[in-house]
């Protein structure tokens, strides 16, 4: 074999070992960056949780004192559906992994979706359902 021959198998072996280093780095911060991600997803989800017991509070506490509670309830249902709408989108465009979100949030899901099907929000034309076309693509992906 001739020298310039077994350099250029060389050369082509080496760019081939760079090119599957870049890629399984690409890979690796594709998933970190996921992870980053869905770890902020989360930290919003437990202040959603506090500031929706708040509104939950007053809510009863209005039925109690026989006050009106219909403009709390549609505040409670809107920031509800919108966290609901970004962690779908995130999902939808992969920006967190769907094993672990679904792993995480089915749960909460299924009352999330019980809500949306009894919402003040619709019932009393404050918004419409397919103004969160991604919370219906996360029901129906989930299948709750």
């Amino acid at each position: 074999m001739d020298i310039e021959v077994i350099i250029l198998i060389v050369g082509i072996f080496i760019q081939l070992f760079i090119a599957s280093v870049a890629f399984t780095s690409l890979l690796i911060i594709q998933r970190i960056n996921q992870r980053i991600i869905f770890n902020e997803v989360v930290k919003q989800e437990r202040e959603l949780r506090i500031k929706l017991n708040e509104y939950r509070e007053e809510i009863s506490k209005r039925k109690s004192l026989g006050l009106d509670f219909n403009d709390i309830a549609l505040d409670y249902d809107t920031l509800l559906f919108n966290y609901y709408e970004y962690l779908a989108i995130s999902v939808y465009k992969r920006l967190i992994n769907e094993y672990i979100a679904e792993l995480y949030f089915k749960t909460s899901l299924i009352y999330v979706k019980e809500q949306f099907e009894s919402s003040i929000l619709f019932d009393q034309n404050f918004a419409n359902r397919d103004e969160y076309p991604a919370t219906i693509w996360l029901f129906n992906n989930w299948r709750i």
